[in-house]
């Protein structure tokens, strides 16, 4: 190895030994070696990882490479001969390689120094996931060992993992590969990771064990390979004359310990006499120059211990643990030295202070954790620094450790027989977690003597008496509990202090690694969420003490306090009943960690940061509100349910001004605040803020409003509010099932005076009030009230009806809030990449492309007399061969379908999308929905694309019947609604609508599965996925979310549109008997709006592609084609679209059909004519003599708004544009391209027109065959 230095530091004796055997291995440890396609040099060094590196563009292979980066500009490589002959870089490759590969490794160094059982029926699987043939791999087993290295089948027994071993089996077989095999224990589909030789990875693992890394990742190990004889000494000096006395009393067969034995480095320099009798180079002679075992070489005990004994030590050979680790334990017992003080033996071994708040709680976890580790010979992992490293570091030699880092360091290193977690809890368990019975909760209001509370009898309730006045919450809970009330300090009261990093460096801190590998480790983070039969935690002391820390990091790091500041989030000091807190909480458990910085919109710690040093619950509702987050509101609804009380109850008044402000500024009224409070299921949130308004003659209804599920509930002994449940069909009534007397199903209250935690016990009905019948029973006004059994009086804080209108505040008039939906819907995209990793990159693709290009070669050489070849290409092309893959490639889309339907589905069909189209997934950044169903076809189509295979009508339908065979049939039932005057009665679907999959769907998607394959040049990402869909699918519908659902003024069934094409659910309607109470919007006139400023004024639904096509005009008005931007908007963008190509004239080729394009795929639809550059080529299909060309996906259609008109052709031409109405004298306007050489609006003559064309899956509506008058049209020119 000519390079041993790794970012300026010598990596070592014992690493140049394993890279030398790693290369040996490998190349037979030649730098030049080039006789492998993808793989050369002294390591096999493939371009993946030089890509990784930055030194080789995406894409490279060894045929095309050119270097860039660092290897250009450093190591001044350019191609593969000047990589094969510079060996220093490839010595710099292969160590950055072990660099990034422990990246993924390293959280499975828990299993590092122990022995890994392999199961017996383990398989050997090859790249791609396919088993390895075992007769290859008991050949290469055979071979190796002949050549001397320990080779084995390692199936049912046990080997030694240590970092080198693990690392040289990832360089044989991935990171990935040996990362599985490792966290699946060597199970199932995972096995032992063999290459494409069939090399078993244990081999590797074996044979390259007990190697120090650590100058490159920064770990070592802990443990010996094979015993090893060793000398002890004291000082580097004294290693001169020691070693050069030594007398070998074995040989020892393999290395020591790369972490706890080192070689002696130098000594053929320092130790050599005249004679050339150089006893240090021997094997079997070693020392401690480390800071492993040993002390500090600077500390004052050393210097000490140095002064009494002066001499050398006698000259002896012993286990280590003989001549170390007693020799420690007897100075840590010594009174005189350490006398068994944890915190000073630390911080002599790691040269590190430890924080003086936490001196007395790392005193006792350190020594439970030691007494808990003890070996045979009673010492334990704090005696022999087991792990020390850890803690000790590289470049912080000023650091002050604190209570998280021994944490982590715990968690790290856990005790035998116990996980992660479970060795926290019990060096914890000395400590109480009151929170378990007494949760740190605001303490309950002092007793009001003056009303009359049901107090009950203090066994039976669980609200506990402080001090005759205060009330503070109890969970009744087993007598086994009260063991977390008792221990020598609470798990609250230990001091967690975080110091200050830049966001670069917190990736190295001890403190978010345990937070980060928490999460990555899932069996362990789901141990410490989990919960008994009592809903008690399994593990709350541990647990208790990481929220803590998570907390107290947040809140440093984001800039909300300093290291020695005492703040709490809204001034509430109260850790349960912080609203923030438990938010945050909740959103680390979700999303399992935080991501520093944050990669997404999903990220929380840079929306934090941003917050900084105001966060509160109010800036953080604020900064989920305003967002375009996908996931806000159900960040906002979780928020909301975490409030127990009103803001003036929560927290002092502070922030109150800043808070009102904001809450204002957001919603103008309270009217604003209900309304997206009640849509979002979040109505928390109004009775939290509610105070911020003045609710005098919010509405000023002429009579009691009728009650829905969005009504507000209060009850004379419950904390904040509840709402209505009603689970069968109803009529709907302003946004919500209308509720009658009998509906007694509630919420719970947050609490309850009476009895603690709230259960709801109505008695009989609500009070009758209304002869007006809903489901047989009486309606439900809002003056009803209802007794609990439990005494108290439920009343109706609020109807829930959306007022319609405006309602009147003062004297102000304000309209109705636009309303949020939680978006639940899963997004395309990141569907589009696990269908991409687990079904199209593997290894099928390639056994596909091996059978085309094997299918290729013997079509083309018939009559070649390379027999040989021929024979080879008639096996590799048999008949058996391809109903092996037709059958594979099946099985996989079968897979891929089942996979879709598990990850697509959202958990609540928020906007009934599922229901409406089936399965789809959202395409946010376009807001169009697609079918979920076309990613397993695509992938079908791209695998039997990528070996050449024709798709037979048979196995369409094979895939067709798949798709198909969840579908579920609908059905409606009739609800009778008496006294109310409507025409007819009211049809409730009960099952989901027929989504059937036709023929056409199959046929389009495996096309696209097809261009996929064809039109990327390298495998696709999810991007091109993506893009290919929305250039090829159709999508189902248009994204609804953050978009106003319009008045509900009149009483017809009619969808009406919105600004962005999107159209809302319809709501029935219900009128009643003018001679009963009625709301005040059930008085006005339904068929018509009375005001000119009614937002339905003009306004009819409209097919998407118009608005495309009119941004576009409004964009490019009055630009001729031979404007620079309009030219380029065509040649870049509509020219692209069409199949036309990019080096086109505008100014010379027509372009109406193009732009016809570009606004039908924006709005989802599709034209599958290959160009599609001409005016028929919108037309019926296929074209005369044109096979390829016309709409495939359109068809004939009476005219409409959106129509596509196909114009005759006229002196040699034709033209396509869109009908947006007429002229009163007749005729046709229309929106397109390349009209007198602009976009804009022209008329033509009726007789112009051949006939219109629209989308099939597109339905016309009555509405829309009512052409409107257009006046802004231009005259008939030229179109071109």
């Amino acid at each position: 190895m000519v390079n041993r230095k790794f970012s300026g530091v010598d990596i070592g004796d014992s690493a140049v030994e394993f890279f030398e055997k790693l290369a040996k291995l490998e190349s037979g440890g030649k730098y030049n070696l080039a006789d492998q396609k993808y793989y050369i040099g002294k390591y096999q060094i493939g371009t993946d990882v030089l890509m990784d590196m930055g030194w080789l563009p995406k894409g490279s292979t060894w045929t095309n490479a050119r270097f860039i980066g660092e290897g250009a500009t450093k190591w001044k490589l350019k191609g593969k001969q000047s990589f094969l002959n510079n060996p220093a870089a490839q010595d710099e490759v292969i160590m950055r390689s072990v660099k990034m590969r422990w990246a993924t490794l390293k959280k499975h160094k828990d299993k590092i120094c122990k022995n890994i059982s392999v199961p017996k029926n383990a398989v050997y699987i090859a790249p791609g996931k396919v088993r390895a043939s075992k007769n290859k791999v008991k050949t290469i087993i055979m071979k190796k060992r002949n050549q001397g290295y320990k080779a084995e089948d390692l199936r049912g027994k046990s080997f030694l993992l240590t970092s080198s071993g693990m690392l040289a089996a990832s360089h044989l077989c991935g990171q990935g590969a040996m990362s599985n095999a490792l966290g699946n224990n060597f199970k199932g589909v995972w096995g032992i990771p063999v290459d494409g030789n069939a090399m078993p990875s244990l081999l590797y693992a074996v044979n390259l064990a007990g190697h120090d890394l650590s100058a490159i990742i920064g770990f070592k190990d802990n443990c010996e390979v094979n015993h090893k004889v060793v000398e002890k000494n004291h000082t580097q000096t004294d290693n001169k004359n020691i070693n050069k006395q030594a007398t070998v009393q074995s040989k020892p067969k393999s290395n020591v310990s790369s972490n706890s034995l080192q070689t002696q480095k130098g000594a053929s320099t320092l130790n050599t006499d005249k004679t050339g009798n150089d006893e240090s180079n021997k094997e079997g002679v070693f020392s401690f120059n480390g800071q492993k075992f040993e002390e500090v070489w600077d500390s004052e005990e050393y210097k000490r211990d140095r002064a009494e004994n002066g001499k050398a030590p006698e000259l002896a050979f012993v286990n280590p643990d003989e001549a170390i680790l007693k020799r420690l334990q007897a100075k840590f017992q010594d009174k005189n030295i350490y006398n068994e003080d944890y915190v000073k033996y630390l911080e002599t071994k790691t040269g590190k202070k430890v924080l003086k708040e936490n001196t007395e709680d790392i005193n006792v976890i350190l020594k439970m954790y030691d007494e808990a580790t003890k070996d045979n010979d009673k010492i334990g992992n704090v005696i022999r620094q087991h792990g020390f490293d850890i803690l000790r570091g590289r470049e912080e030699s000023n650091e002050i450790l604190r209570i998280q880092d021994i944490v982590y360091y715990i968690y790290s290193y856990p005790i035998n027989n116990k996980s992660a977690i479970e060795s926290l809890e019990y060096v914890l368990s000395q400590y109480s977690a009151k929170y378990v019975k007494y949760p740190d909760k605001k303490p309950i209001n002092k007793f009001n003597e003056d009303k009359n509370y049901m107090d009950k009898i203090q066994g039976m309730i669980q609200i506990y008496v402080k001090d005759g006045k205060t009330k503070v919450e109890k969970n009744q809970l087993p007598e086994k509990y009260d063991k977390y009330m008792q221990g020598i300090k609470d798990i609250d009261e230990i001091v967690i202090k975080v110091a200050k990093r830049p966001v670069s460096e917190l990736q190295k801190t001890r403190c978010e690694n345990l937070i980060r590998e928490l999460g990555e480790n899932v069996s362990e983070y789901e141990k410490t969420y989990s919960m008994d039969e009592n809903g008690v935690r399994q593990f709350p002391l541990s647990r208790r003490l990481i929220d803590n820390i998570i907390i107290e990091f947040l809140k440093v790091q984001t800039g909300f306090k300093k290291e020695n500041e005492t703040k709490y989030f809204d001034n509430h000091q109260y850790k349960d009943s912080n609203i923030v807190r438990n938010y945050l909480l909740w959103y680390i458990k979700r999303q399992k960690g935080i991501d520093i910085p944050s990669k997404s919109e999903r990220g929380l710690f840079n929306r934090l940061e941003k917050i900084g040093k105001d966060i509160r619950v109010t800036t953080v509702l604020n900064d989920w509100i305003t967002s375009k987050s996908a996931i806000k509101v159900r960040n906002i609804k979780k928020i909301s349910n975490l409030i127990d009380e009103v803001y003036e109850n929560y927290r002092d008044n502070l922030d109150f001004e800043k808070d009102k402000g904001i809450i204002l500024g957001l919603f103008k009224d309270s009217k604003e605040l209900w309304d997206y409070a009640a849509n979002i299921d979040s109505m928390d949130l109004y009775s939290f803020y509610k105070s911020f308004y003045d609710l005098q003659n919010i509405i000023n209804p002429t009579g009691e409003l009728f009650v829905n599920t969005n009504c507000m509930l209060k009850c004379t002994l419950g904390r904040d509010i509840s709402r209505l449940i009603i689970k069968e069909d109803s009529v709907m009534l302003e946004g919500g099932k209308q509720a009658n007397i009998n509906d007694t199903n509630i919420q719970p209250f947050k609490s309850c005076n009476a009895i603690g935690t709230c259960q709801p016990a109505l008695m009989g009905m609500w009070e009758k009030n209304t002869d007006v019948k809903v489901r047989n029973k009486p309606a439900l006004l809002d003056i009803s009230t209802i007794q609990c059994q439990h005494g108290g009086t439920i009343s109706i804080d609020a109807a829930g009806q959306k007022e319609v209108g405006t309602a009147v505040t003062k004297d102000k008039e304000v309209s109705e809030a636009i309303r949020d939906a939680d978006c639940q819907y899963k997004l395309l995209i990141n569907i589009c990449s696990d269908i991409n990793n687990d079904f199209m990159q593997t290894q099928l693709k390639k056994e596909a492309q091996k059978f085309s290009k094997w299918n290729k070669y013997k079509s083309s050489t018939m009559n070649n007399k390379n027999k040989e070849k021929i024979q080879i290409a008639e096996k590799e092309t048999s008949s058996e061969k391809e109903r092996y893959l037709r059958q594979k490639i099946l099985d996989v889309f079968k897979e891929a379908y089942k996979s879709v339907k598990q990850k697509s589905r959202p958990e609540l069909d928020t906007k009934r999308i599922i229901k409406k189209h089936g399965l789809s997934l959202c395409d946010y950044k376009q807001k169009n929905f697609y079918s979920a169903k076309m990613l397993p076809v695509i992938a079908y189509g791209y695998l039997m694309r990528a070996g050449n295979l024709t798709i037979t009508e048979n196995e369409k339908k094979q895939i067709e019947a798949e798709l198909n065979s969840d579908i579920k049939t609908s059905n409606t039932e009739q609800i009778e609604l008496k006294d109310y005057k409507i025409q007819n009665n009211v049809k409730q679907t009960k099952e989901s609508l027929d989504h059937k999959i036709n023929s056409s769907n199959v046929t389009s998607w495996i096309e696209i599965g097809k261009i996929l394959y064809t039109s990327t040049k390298y495998p696709p990402t999810e991007a091109e996925i993506l893009n290919a869909i929305r250039k090829n699918g159709e999508s189902v519908a248009r994204c609804p979310f953050s978009q106003g659902e319009w008045s509900k003024t009149h009483n017809s069934s009619m969808e009406v549109s919105n600004s962005d094409g999107v159209q809302d659910d319809v709501t029935k309607k219900v009128e009643q008997d003018s001679t009963t109470k009625t709301d005040k919007k059930l008085e006005k006139n339904s068929e018509k709006c009375d005001t000119d400023n009614c937002p339905h004024k003009e306004v009819k639904e409209r097919a998407p592609w118009i608005k495309v096509a009119e941004e576009e005009m409004k964009k490019y008005k009055g630009q001729k084609e031979s404007s620079r931007s309009l030219y380029n908007r065509i040649q870049k963008t509509y020219f692209p679209d069409a199949n036309f190509g990019t080096n086109k004239n505008p100014t010379e080729i027509a372009w109406c059909a193009a732009f016809i394009t570009y606004c039908m795929k924006t709005a989802g639809y599709k034209n599958s004519s290959d160009p599609s550059v001409g005016g028929y080529d919108w037309g019926v299909a296929p074209r005369p003599k044109l096979p390829k060309r016309g709409w495939f996906e359109g068809e004939k259609t009476k005219p409409f708004v959106g129509a596509i008109g196909i114009f005759k052709f006229r002196k040699g031409y034709s033209h396509v544009a869109i009908l947006v109405g007429k002229r009163k004298n007749g005729m046709y306007v229309f929106l397109g391209g390349n009209q007198n050489n602009e976009i804009n609006k022209t008329a033509f003559e009726p007789s112009r027109i051949d006939y219109f064309m629209k989308p099939k899956s597109y339905t016309v509506k009555p509405e829309e065959q009512e052409l409107p008058i257009i006046t802004d049209s231009k005259n008939t020119g030229t179109v071109g």
